[in-house]
């Protein structure tokens, strides 16, 4: 959308240019010229016609009015509609990365990964790499207090409670 607009008002601006300024101006007596000088314009310089100050593009009221015009245009409008492109792709991304079940904070995850260390050794749980096999061996898709029960006969049942609620805390665990 864009270049679309962007494309629009320059050639329009381009054709105006030439159509009007033309036979008067030597920076618009082309059209590789017109859009040439319509280009340093956007770029920040102003036409530089005029051997004396009487032949000055300050001098001819619709140059003045269509150089304002086009400067205010491009340089408002455009930079306005770039700005609303970067904004709005930053929401989108912003918005997926609210919407991702698995994002946490650095904080929150370095806090969340000491309680687990704590909790694994008051409550004596299995390892990881244990709690990862055993889960893995087991035929079950869904994980209740019974099937880890089984799978870890050396813990109490406090402990598997513990170790279930822990681990519910994280939304995308839960079961639906």
């Amino acid at each position: 959308h864009f270049i679309l607009l962007f494309l629009v008002l320059f050639l329009g601006f381009g054709g105006l240019a030439y159509v009007s300024f033309g036979m008067q101006k030597y920076e618009f007596h082309t059209l590789s010229m017109t859009f040439e000088t319509l280009f340093e314009m956007m770029l920040g310089s102003l036409p530089r016609s005029g051997d004396s100050a009487k032949k000055s593009w300050t001098h001819d009221p619709l140059l003045v009015i269509f150089v304002t015009s086009f400067n205010f245009l491009v340089f408002f409008v455009m930079l306005n509609f770039i700005i609303a492109i970067i904004v709005e792709s930053y929401l989108s991304t912003k918005r997926r990365l609210e919407d991702l079940l698995t994002e946490q904070e650095i904080v929150q995850d370095v806090v969340s990964s000491l309680r687990a260390i704590v909790k694994r050794v008051v409550y004596r749980w299995p390892t990881h790499r244990r709690l990862i096999e055993g889960l893995q061996s087991s035929e079950s898709d869904c994980v209740n207090l019974q099937i880890l029960a089984e799978l870890f006969p050396s813990c109490d049942a406090r402990a598997i409670e513990a170790l279930l609620s822990h681990y519910f805390e994280f939304r995308f665990l839960r079961p639906e």
